[in-house]
């Protein structure tokens, strides 16, 4: 996963303010970048001395394909005058703001990874949302995409406004479908200054608890795994305005390693559940660097499964190298 040297265009090229969206929180800007503030931004990050082949830089926050073309072109020049300190050009927008002509531009300019906030693929979920789209626009969006051969990110929310669980599954599966080369996970929070606050406040919406979001993001986080599609991110990335006491429902700054630990659980609930358990010795082998997932969050799954399962301990080693799957694990029970 490349280093993103963002710019937030917040807000901008937004047809129309989604119940759960305020960019202005979720991106801890206020204003969008203007062009001067872009190049002084891209001339101080290229003199930072990254390596092109861990860069990119990535235009976030807004819809930028329904930005004005002329200020889409402006923004475009200065990131390829600066392409050459980074390694591709990355943004993010709406799936029915992509035409051809639009990816011609952005092909001509040297983007290199288009972003589609997809968030639903339900269309009564998208229409209670007021998304002003549909799931044929996303579907028509990346076929144009897959044809001018950008690389394509696609994002999904979970718990939106509308949505069930089955819901968010079929989005998911949908999505698979669709062969993006990764995706992003959001579990909905409820922000101040939307629609959804309004919603929840008036007992129309009702959050998720913590726990139960975990297991629900899991099975999708774990759904993309089996079909080789990178999740890149889960959760909202905390900042001043999005943190625990700040918004409402299925927050945590640590969400997506809640998800990993989720799955690497119930892989081995699954395991075990077959087995003679009471009174044993547990030891996961796992990778070095997945120690403290498979541990969990506060030790949580070591405490778990020592409790579901009788067992008399849990040893967690890092000590396999081998596997290519991020939740490759060996459990075997000690003397």
């Amino acid at each position: 996963m490349k280093k993103n040297i963002p710019v937030f265009v917040t807000h901008y090229g937004c047809p129309n303010q989604c119940v759960f969206c305020n960019q202005k929180k979720i991106s801890g800007v206020t204003q969008a970048m203007t062009i001067e503030s872009c190049e002084k931004l891209l001339e101080e990050a290229s003199k930072l001395g990254y390596s092109p082949q861990d860069t990119e830089i990535a235009f976030f926050g807004g819809s930028f394909t329904g930005i004005p073309v002329e200020d889409q072109i402006r923004y475009l020049e200065i990131a390829r005058r600066y392409r050459s300190y980074f390694g591709g050009i990355r943004l993010s927008t709406r799936p029915d703001y992509i035409t051809s002509s639009t990816l011609e531009l952005l092909k001509e300019y040297g983007v290199t990874t288009i972003e589609l906030g997809v968030q639903s693929m339900v269309d009564h979920v998208l229409t209670k949302n007021q998304r002003g789209m549909s799931a044929d626009d996303t579907k028509n969006a990346v076929r144009l995409i897959k044809k001018y051969d950008f690389s394509l990110g696609l994002q999904m929310m979970t718990s939106m406004y509308g949505s069930t669980q089955t819901d968010d599954i079929y989005t998911a599966e949908e999505m698979i479908r669709l062969q993006p080369d990764f995706v992003r996970i959001y579990p909905t929070v409820v922000l101040e200054d939307t629609q959804l606050y309004q919603l929840y406040r008036q007992g129309n919406y009702q959050v998720l608890p913590l726990e139960d979001s975990v297991s629900h993001v899991a099975q999708i986080y774990e759904l993309f795994v089996k079909s080789k599609i990178p999740v890149i991110r889960v959760g909202l990335m905390a900042s001043e305005e999005i943190s625990p006491g700040k918004v409402i429902g299925s927050y945590h700054e640590a969400f997506g390693e809640l998800v990993q630990g989720e799955v690497f659980f119930q892989q081995l609930t699954d395991y075990l559940k077959e087995k003679e358990t009471k009174g044993k010795r547990l030891r996961i082998s796992c990778h070095p660097r997945r120690v403290s997932t498979v541990v969990g969050h506060q030790k949580r799954n070591v405490n778990r499964l020592r409790e579901i399962f009788l067992l008399k301990a849990v040893k967690v080693c890092g000590t396999l190298t081998e596997g290519n799957d991020e939740f490759f694990f060996r459990a075997e029970f000690m003397e």
